[in-house]
C-alpha cells in the first residue's frame, strides 16, 4: 500500500525509482539484447507491479508509463559518491556511469544556481558587478559539464548502451503504448516519453538565461523541452516555470554592449559549445537510430537547439548604444573577464 508512503517523501522517491526501474526491465525487455518472443502488444504489466507504480506516479505528480529522469539520475543512489544504484536494470558499469553523469552535472549547476535564480533581481536593482559575475560563473560551469562528459568516452561502453540498457529507458507512443493490468482485469494504455536529459530543470532555467530574444516557443526544441516540464518533480516544474517567466519579461536578453553585453555573448558561446558537444557524444551511443531515450528524434531536436543557440550568440554579438547602466557605479569592483570566479563579492576596486 503506497499511501503508507504519503508522509515520508524520500521514501517515495525511492519505491519510485525502485519500481519504475522493475516497470521498464518488464515492459521494454522485448526491445533489449537479452531478447524476448513477445510483440510490443502482447507485454502487459501485471497489476502487481502496475497498481502501486501508478499510484506513485499520481501521488508525485509524474506522468505514468515511464520512469522520469529524476527517479533514475537523482533518487536512485545508494552513496553519495554515485557509485552505487539503489536498483538496476542491467547491473553494468556503463548504467552506472550514464547515471553518474547527469548525477554530477545536477551537482555541479547546484553550486550556481543561487546566483543564477538572482540575476533577474541583480539586473532589475542595477547590481551590475553580480549580473557580470553570474553570466561568467555560467561560462565556466558549462565548461565544467563539458569536462563531465569526457567521462562518458572511458565509462559507458557504445556498445552495451546501445544494445542493452538504451532500449530499456524506452518511451511509449501511440501505436505502440505501454500495458498496464489493473486489479480488476482491465487493461490501462499510457503513453509517456522515457527519461532524458530534456527533463534537467537546470537546461530550462539556462535557456531562460542565454536564449531570451530567440525563444518563440516553436521549433523541434522548444516543443520537446515544452513537453518535458510533465516529467519534472513538480517543485522543480514550478521552479523552471516561474523563473522562465521572469526572464522572458527582464531586459536582459537586449544588453548587447557594455560589461554585461560583452558577459552575455561569452556565456552564450560557451552553451552553443556545450550543445555542439552534447550532439557528438549523443551522436557516438546513438548512432544506429534517430531516437533518443526520452523517444525524440534526438538529431532534429538537438540540431534546432544548436541552431538556437547560435542565433542568440550572433544577435547578443551586435554593436549598440552603452546602456548607463553598464557602466561601473560607485567604484564597484570591476569583475576581471579572464576570471569568472565561483563567489559574489561584494567588494570596491582597490
Amino acid at each position: 500500500d503506497v499511501s503508507l508512503l504519503r508522509g515520508s517523501p524520500e521514501a517515495a522517491r525511492r519505491a519510485y525509482a525502485i519500481l519504475g526501474a522493475v516497470v521498464h526491465s518488464y515492459a521494454y525487455r522485448h526491445l533489449a539484447l537479452w531478447g524476448s518472443p513477445e510483440s510490443p502488444r502482447d507485454v502487459v504489466v501485471p497489476s502487481s507491479l502496475s497498481s502501486p507504480w501508478l499510484a506513485l506516479c499520481d501521488m508525485l505528480d509524474l506522468p505514468p508509463g515511464a520512469c522520469a529522469a529524476a527517479g533514475l539520475d537523482l533518487w536512485n543512489w545508494a552513496d553519495d559518491a554515485f557509485t552505487t544504484r539503489i536498483a538496476s536494470m542491467t547491473a553494468t558499469e556503463t548504467e552506472v556511469a550514464f547515471h553518474r553523469l547527469a548525477a554530477t552535472v545536477h551537482r555541479r549547476s547546484a553550486r550556481d544556481l543561487p546566483a543564477i535564480l538572482d540575476i533577474v533581481d541583480d539586473l532589475d536593482a542595477g547590481r551590475i558587478h553580480l549580473v557580470v559575475q553570474t553570466l561568467d560563473a555560467i561560462a565556466l560551469m558549462l565548461a565544467d559539464f563539458r569536462r563531465l562528459f569526457q567521462d562518458v568516452w572511458t565509462s559507458v561502453d557504445p556498445d552495451v548502451f546501445y544494445d542493452l540498457y538504451r532500449p530499456l529507458l524506452s518511451g511509449s507512443t501511440p501505436q505502440t503504448p505501454i500495458r498496464f493490468r489493473l486489479p480488476d482485469g482491465t487493461i490501462r494504455d499510457a503513453v509517456a516519453a522515457g527519461p532524458s536529459a530534456g527533463q534537467s530543470t537546470i537546461f530550462v532555467i539556462l535557456d531562460a538565461v542565454l536564449l531570451l530574444e530567440g525563444d518563440d516557443d516553436s521549433g523541434p526544441h522548444a516543443a520537446f523541452q515544452g513537453d518535458m516540464l510533465a516529467y519534472m518533480p513538480p517543485s522543480h516544474r514550478a521552479l523552471a516555470l516561474t523563473f522562465r517567466r521572469r526572464a522572458r519579461a527582464s531586459a536582459l536578453a537586449k544588453r548587447r554592449s557594455g560589461r554585461v553585453g560583452r558577459a552575455l555573448r561569452r556565456a552564450r558561446a560557451a552553451y552553443a559549445e556545450f550543445r555542439r558537444f552534447h550532439f557528438l557524444v549523443a551522436t557516438r551511443y546513438l548512432r544506429r537510430t534517430a531516437t533518443g531515450t526520452g523517444g525524440t528524434d534526438f538529431r532534429e531536436m538537438l540540431q534546432d537547439a544548436i541552431a538556437r543557440t547560435a542565433a542568440a550568440v550572433k544577435s547578443a554579438a551586435r554593436t549598440g548604444v552603452t546602456n548607463a547602466a553598464d557602466r561601473d557605479r560607485d567604484g564597484w569592483y570591476r569583475f576581471p573577464r579572464d576570471a569568472p570566479g565561483r563567489d559574489r563579492p561584494d567588494c570596491r576596486a582597490v
